[in-house]
C-alpha cells in the first residue's frame, strides 16, 4: 500500500521495535513532530549518510515526549514499526515544511519474539551476555531484547532490513547471534588467562 510519509533523515538505522531518544531542533523537524498524530500516523527515518540512493528505511511512532525547551526544541522516545521503500524523490516542497516522500510499507514476515526455531541460542545469548551460567531457559524473547545485547552497527542493521527484504531475516539473526556467543566465550577466556596484581 503506498502511502506520503514525512521522511527525518538521520544517520541512523532504526529496526522496527527498536526504541530511541532523539533531540529535535531543526524547525523542519520540530514541525514533523508536531504533526505526528494529527496529519500523519507514523513518521519515516532514512540514513541521512546515504540519502542520495537511499530507498529504504522504517516508519516510526511516537512513544513520548520527555522533554520541551523554550526554544521549542524537545526530546523524544520513538519505537520503529514496519519497514518502507521509497517510492518517489524526497522533496520539502508543498504543504509541509519538512521532507515527504510516497513509500510503500512492506509486509514482512518479521516478528516481535524470537522464533521458535532460534530460540536455543537466544538463550544462550542472553546467558553470556549476563554471565549467568544458571540463567533460567526462557520459552518467550523479543527480538528487542537481543538486538540490545548485539549492538549491531549501522551498516548491519541495514544488511539486517535488506534480510527482511530478501526473507531471509532468520539466517542473519542467527548468523549474528552465534559470532556474538563466540566473541563472549573468547572474551571469558582470554580474561581468565590473564592474573592482575
Amino acid at each position: 500500500m503506498k502511502s506520503l510519509l514525512p521522511i527525518f533523515q538521520l544517520d541512523l538505522v532504526l529496526l522496527p521495535g527498536e526504541e530511541v531518544e532523539l533531540h529535535i531542533f531543526e524547525d523542519r523537524f520540530k514541525a514533523l513532530f508536531k504533526d505526528l498524530g494529527t496529519e500523519f500516523a507514523v513518521g519515516g527515518i532514512v540514513r541521512s549518510a546515504r540519502e542520495n540512493n537511499v530507498r529504504y528505511g522504517t516508519t516510526f511512532e511516537l512513544i513520548e515526549t520527555l522533554n520541551t525547551y523554550q526554544t521549542g526544541e524537545s526530546d523524544v522516545l520513538i519505537r520503529g514499526v514496519d519497514f518502507f521503500e521509497i517510492q518517489s524523490e524526497i522533496t520539502e516542497e508543498g504543504d509541509y515544511r519538512y521532507p515527504v516522500a510516497e513509500v510503500e510499507v512492506f509486509e514482512t514476515s518479521l516478528t516481535d519474539e524470537v522464533p521458535t526455531e532460534l530460540l536455543p541460542l537466544a538463550n544462550e545469548v542472553l546467558k553470556v551476555a549476563s554471565s549467568n551460567e544458571n540463567r533460567a531457559w526462557s520459552p518467550v524473547i523479543y527480538l528487542q531484547e537481543i538486538f540490545v545485547h548485539l549492538q549491531l552497527s549501522s551498516d548491519l542493521k541495514e544488511e539486517f532490513l535488506q534480510s527482511i527484504i530478501d526473507e531471509n531475516w532468520k539466517e542473519f539473526l542467527d548468523g549474528q547471534m552465534q559470532l556474538f556467543v563466540l566473541i563472549q566465550q573468547q572474551m571469558k577466556q582470554l580474561k581468565g588467562n590473564f592474573l592482575l596484581n
